[in-house]
Parts: structure tokens; C-alpha cells; sequence
């Protein structure tokens, strides 16, 4: 039973405060109407204490409207009383409603004429409209990288966002790792050879590399560590991608003879817009996204995602995820 209730949340529920109190708190909130008021309110002190909860609640009866709720217990002469807290976040899922349709119709307004535009490049170099100068096939491939280094980079924003919210999805089932290493090679070769580094990547050779996972993510996961590794490997570098199979779990490596990773940044890198040196994203390109997407891929496989690595002797980035359907 409500006992006290400040101005700020009656004006939230359109009442008088002396109205709210003395009502249940499941009033408040939008549910089935096949449980009692006690069960529901037993369920939400379950689900909310010393946690924040979103809800629906109840205005004006009828008028339904999210809230973020927590609840926690404190000590009075009259014994132990429950607080709940409740915050109206109409507004900022509106926003962010707003943000996602923005970043949608900014990505696909940007990608279709950057589709045409490769499209475009590729049959200049092809000769598809007359002999091109070594010179005009040499500025034709830097226009084509940086076409592609946009591409890369609304995807990166286009996955941000579906981190930020909640929506980015993982589709488990069940698929084979040597496909996926194929699927990997494919994606990443050209891009190893162009800059001067050899890719290795160890084949399954006839082991069990039956996995439970969604097999596009594990792919963009792979290619987003190998292109870190071929960036900052130095010129005829080796860059390697090896695995360890178990009955459990799958292990996988990246392997680079780069410059290393400060021990300050190991986790921090993890994160978005996070590089170890402010000039990298000039210099190497990339928007500091990769490892941040990269990190969600592996969590979202409930696995763990680390690097390992001395300064001036390379880096090891590697995860590890759970090979069966939990």
C-alpha cells in the first residue's frame, strides 16, 4: 500500500497526491487481469528490488506509458518501509525511436549512391569505358578504398545503434567453423595482400567443428580483429588466425607482429571511439567501433573477449565461446 508520494510523481500520474495514497501500487501499472493485486505486487518488488526495471504504467486509467523502476528497503521507527522509485522515460524512448530512423534513413540514403559509385570504379578499372593510364588505375584504387571505408563505417554506426538500442541480434545455429574460417579468408585476403602482410589462417582439418552460433557474426567478428592485426602489422608482416577446439568451447586467435598494446589500454580498447593513439584513426583509418562491436558479438555468444600483448612485440587478441545450444 502507498503510504507517501511526492509532487513529481502525482503530476506523473495526472492525480492529487491524498488520491494515490492508500491505493496498491499494482494500480499503477498495466498488467493481465488474471493475477491479484498482491501476487503483482509481489512479482514487482521481486523483479525491481535494488534493480531498475522498465514497466507500463497507468494514467488517467486508460493512458499507458513506460517507466524505469527500482525499489529498495530502509529503516524507520515504525520498521522497515519500502522506496520505490519511478522515472517517466516517455521522452527519451521517443528520442531514441527518433535516432534510430534518423541513422536508418542516413545509412541508406549514403549507401545507395556509394553502391553505385564502386560499382562505377570497378568498371573504369575494368576498362569498361576505354583504356585507363596506369595513373588513372592507381587514383581509380584509392578512390575505391575509401568507397569501401565508408561502407565500412556506416555499418559501424548501423550496429551501434542497435547496440545503444538493445536490437542487435544474434541468430544461433548450428554451422560448421571451417566454413566460417572459408567465409573469413574470403573477406580478408585481398585486403591482407594489399597491404603487404600474409594472412595464415589455420584450417579444421578434419576435426569436429560443429558449433552453435550464428555464423555471419562469428564471420564479422573474425574479419574485424584480422583488419586491426593487417593495420597496424608492419610491411611483409605475418598476421595469423589459429583455433582451439574442445568439447565445450572454441578458441579463437588473431596473432600480429604490431607494436603492441600499452597495458593501460587492454580493456579500455574494448570500448567505443577508443584507440590507443588519437592519431591511429587518420593514419590507419577506422572509427574505433570494431572492438566495441566486436566485444557485444562475443557477449551476446556468452563468451569472454581479451588481448594479450607486450609493446613492441605484437598483440594476441583472442575469444572463446560455448560451442553447444546451452
Amino acid at each position: 500500500t502507498i503510504e507517501f508520494v511526492n509532487s513529481t510523481l502525482a503530476m506523473m500520474f495526472g492525480e492529487e497526491r491524498d488520491a494515490l495514497i492508500g491505493r496498491s501500487l499494482a494500480s499503477l501499472v498495466a498488467r493481465s487481469q488474471t493475477t491479484s493485486d498482491e501476487e503483482f505486487a509481489s512479482q514487482l518488488k521481486e523483479k525491481a528490488f535494488e534493480r531498475v526495471s522498465e514497466i507500463i504504467c497507468l494514467r488517467n486509467e486508460n493512458e499507458k506509458f513506460p517507466v524505469e523502476f527500482s525499489m529498495t528497503v530502509f529503516e524507520t521507527e515504525e520498521g522497515p518501509r519500502r522506496l520505490g522509485i519511478l522515472l517517466d522515460v516517455t521522452e527519451r524512448q521517443e528520442i531514441q525511436r527518433m535516432r534510430q530512423a534518423f541513422v536508418s534513413m542516413v545509412s541508406h540514403e549514403l549507401r545507395t549512391p556509394l553502391t553505385a559509385v564502386s560499382g562505377f570504379i570497378s568498371l573504369l578499372e575494368m576498362g569498361a569505358f576505354g583504356e585507363v593510364s596506369p595513373e588513372a588505375t592507381e587514383q581509380a584504387g584509392r578512390a575505391e578504398a575509401n568507397v569501401s571505408r565508408l561502407m565500412k563505417l556506416i555499418s559501424d554506426l548501423l550496429d551501434l545503434e542497435k547496440m545503444d538500442s538493445g536490437t542487435l541480434n544474434v541468430s544461433k545455429a548450428k554451422c560448421k567453423l571451417q566454413k566460417i574460417l572459408e567465409a573469413v579468408d574470403e573477406a580478408s585476403r585481398t585486403f591482407a595482400e594489399g597491404k603487404g602482410i600474409k594472412l595464415e589462417i589455420e584450417s579444421v582439418d578434419g576435426k569436429d567443428d560443429s558449433l552453435y552460433a550464428d555464423a555471419d557474426r562469428i564471420v564479422q567478428l573474425l574479419v574485424n580483429l584480422i583488419s586491426n592485426a593487417v593495420k597496424f602489422s608492419p610491411q611483409d608482416g605475418t598476421v595469423k588466425v589459429t583455433h582451439r577446439l574442445d568439447e565445450e568451447t572454441l578458441e579463437m586467435r588473431v596473432i600480429d607482429q604490431g607494436r603492441g598494446v600499452p597495458a593501460k589500454y587492454k580493456e579500455v580498447i574494448f570500448e567505443r571511439f577508443q584507440q590507443v593513439e588519437v592519431s591511429d584513426a587518420k593514419q590507419k583509418g577506422g572509427t574505433g567501433l570494431g572492438l566495441a562491436i566486436c566485444k557485444t558479438i562475443v557477449e551476446m555468444h556468452d563468451g569472454t573477449i581479451a588481448v594479450d600483448s607486450e609493446e613492441g612485440k605484437g598483440s594476441t587478441f583472442w575469444f572463446r565461446i560455448k560451442r553447444r545450444k546451452a
